[in-house]
């Protein structure tokens, strides 16, 4: 499933399960229904599978009442074979049924029980990893804290703040959408790192912690590409370049949240970003006096949008007064002639290379 542009994703419904894991559900209970011709016979392990793959559908967030579809549609079969019989091969219809509806009450409890249950454990377990996450990023882990968390506390993490792009809006059923889509994400982070793994993370996005040992810096890209495409989203993010501390992590986080908006105010392209790729624009957006003396140098400009707007198309461009041109829609030659007159307001000329380099980081210094 692809994006319809950068800000707007596609409907993804719901997660979708496997049909080979489906029909295993649904063989399971036909054959588990084929007991009751013979009250003497046990169900053959067939209800502990059963409670097996009500943890792992649960465990991978696939929908319980497609479940309760497969394991009605095997009874259904056993029922089917139960109408074709007849009294001469021994078998009391009436009696069959009765006990298959009674093996079918009883399947649908177990089944719905031991996926609800392994739902709460593992819900349990997200807010104690959660609660670790937060305490780790706000800089008050306390060794009591971790040992009521029941998860093992690093030394040191990759600090991976992300951002995931807004939601639609006005569809009532966006809700559920999130929460699929963020259900995809910590299944695949779960499937990856296990409790190697924290994770801070809403529907605008959030912050992973993932320990030294279990990945190297390098391992952030494919990570972020493979939450992409779990979630259909594209996710942007910065990245420590080494493990952190536990005891710098809240000043490095800060810090990395920092580079995310520059990031996002710059409009870069989803991916993960590291200093050396901002380092630049990052520093020119930070307050201070260089700042605002570079803003200052293209307020005359305000007042003739239409030269500020040719500005960032040339530089976005390259440099290039023919590709600026066909962006515009305008003859070469009218940029030419905005060019010398953005050099006769501001007092530098994007010909020159010390001027259009002036002029670029004030650009960036107002973003």
């Amino acid at each position: 499933m692809q994006t319809d542009n950068a800000n707007r994703p596609t409907r993804l419904t719901r997660p979708s399960v496997p049909d080979h894991d489906i029909s295993a559900v649904t063989q399971i209970c036909f054959d588990l229904a084929l007991t009751v011709f013979d009250e003497d016979s046990d169900d053959g392990g067939a209800t502990e599978r059963l409670q097996g793959i009500a943890v792992e559908w649960s465990h991978r967030g696939w929908p319980i009442d497609v479940l309760h579809h497969a394991v009605s549609a095997g009874f259904t079969l056993g029922l089917d074979r139960i109408a074709a019989c007849v009294p001469a091969d021994g078998i009391e219809p009436r009696s069959a049924t009765a006990r298959l509806f009674e093996l079918l009450r009883t399947t649908t409890t177990t089944v719905a029980g031991t996926y609800l249950k392994a739902h709460i454990g593992r819900t349990g377990e997200s807010a104690a990893k959660r609660e670790l996450a937060v305490a780790l990023l706000q800089g008050r882990l306390t060794s009591t804290l971790a040992r009521d968390c029941g998860i093992a506390v690093a030394d040191a993490y990759l600090i991976v703040p992300l951002t995931f792009p807004a939601p639609l809006h006005g569809d009532a059923s966006a809700a559920t959408d999130i929460e699929y889509r963020l259900q995809r994400f910590t299944n695949t982070l779960e499937t990856l790192y296990g409790d190697t793994a924290l994770a801070l993370v809403g529907p605008g996005g959030g912050t992973l912690l993932i320990t030294g040992t279990a990945a190297n810096a390098d391992d952030v890209d494919e990570l972020i590409a493979r939450l992409s495409k779990a979630t259909h989203l594209p996710i942007t993010a910065t990245a420590s370049t080494t493990s952190i501390p536990t005891d710098e992590i809240p000043a490095t986080a800060h810090h990395l949240e920092e580079m995310l908006d520059t990031v996002h105010r710059m409009n870069r392209a989803p991916g993960v970003y590291r200093l050396k790729d901002i380092a630049l624009e990052h520093q020119l957006i930070r307050p201070g006096p260089a700042r605002e003396l570079l803003r200052a140098r293209l307020k005359p400009l305000d007042e003739h949008p239409i030269l500020y707007a040719t500005l960032d198309v040339y530089i976005r461009n390259n440099f290039s007064k023919s590709r600026t041109a066909r962006t515009l829609a305008v003859h070469v030659n009218t940029i030419a002639n905005r060019l010398r007159k953005i050099s006769e307001i501001t007092g530098r000329d994007p010909a020159r290379p010390d001027g259009i380099w002036y002029l670029m980081s004030a650009l960036i210094a107002r973003r």
